[in-house]
């Protein structure tokens, strides 16, 4: 598991979920979000959720759909707003999302998806039905081709336009190389604050990282590197450029899918196609 920290200025960070209790009142963190890992289990989020208290904390679970009711209850009561998906593949998300969003319907929980690009697009027509909301990770997966184009923007910019979804601006640096991420990804940060700078949210995508900016090595064009959280977060306000929009990201959008913000979080009733959405 893993905690994002909103701090007082609301600049998020990540620790270990192991970190204790003393050390993040020391770090000043107003509120954590655990995430759970493979590795993890439901039982460890609901304690780690305990200890922190509910005016504090929330948790996104690894759960599939043959989850037990009382369980899947049991893990809402405890502060748990949405349960991760990881596909490979547009067959296996097309397949595995439905049975979950059948699941969690009726908790009023989102789904987050951890998926590539082309798995994505794949899956378009499922995500853009959902009724409930999808977040998706990491740039909604894409990445900077050979040839100067970028593979899956048009499906991140289509979705997002869709009052359901919501995009991370997690991990940049498995955008593409040093020089893709310079030269595209302010432009591309820009485009999606525009289309739906409301359901935009910063954060470090790295699962049993260090607070104060150690990240997962990632690779980008053969070579082996830090993917730094302080650093990403740094370069997301410097795309976005502008303090309003940046604190939205930062703060504002990531209350309300949590649920720390007295808003609630907009659950769609159906079919939530635009006219023109699949142009």
């Amino acid at each position: 598991m893993t905690m994002i920290l909103p701090s007082p200025l609301g600049a998020p960070g990540i620790i270990d979920a192991h970190v204790p209790l003393e050390q993040v009142r020391r770090d000043r963190a107003e509120r954590v979000v655990l995430v759970q890992s493979r590795r993890g289990g439901t039982e460890q989020l609901r304690i780690a959720l305990a200890q922190r208290g509910h005016q504090t904390a929330r948790g996104i679970a690894q759960l599939d759909h043959v989850i037990d009711e009382e369980e899947l209850t049991a893990l809402v009561a405890s502060g748990v707003r949405g349960v991760r998906l990881e596909a490979h593949a547009g067959d296996e998300l097309a397949e595995s999302f439905p049975r979950l969003a059948s699941r969690v319907r009726d908790h009023n929980l989102f789904i987050d998806v951890d998926a590539d690009a082309r798995t994505i697009e794949q899956s378009f027509e499922v995500l853009a039905d959902a009724d409930v909301p999808v977040l998706l990770e990491r740039f909604a997966g894409i990445r900077a081709r050979s040839n100067g184009t970028v593979e899956g923007l048009l499906t991140a910019l289509r979705l997002l336009s869709l009052g359901h979804v919501w995009i991370t601006l997690s991990l940049p640096c498995r955008f593409g190389s040093p020089r893709d991420i310079a030269t595209l990804l302010p432009h591309i940060t820009s485009e999606l604050v525009e289309f739906g700078g409301q359901r935009l949210l910063w954060g470090s995508g790295a699962v049993h990282a260090a607070c104060h900016g150690v990240g997962p090595r990632t690779r980008a064009n053969g070579t082996r590197r830090r993917c730094d959280a302080a650093d990403s977060r740094r370069a997301i306000v410097n795309w976005i450029d502008d303090a309003e929009a940046a604190r939205r990201v930062l703060v504002d959008n990531p209350e309300r899918l949590f649920g720390f913000a007295p808003e609630p979080l907009a659950v769609p009733a159906g079919t939530r196609h635009r006219e023109g959405a699949h142009r």
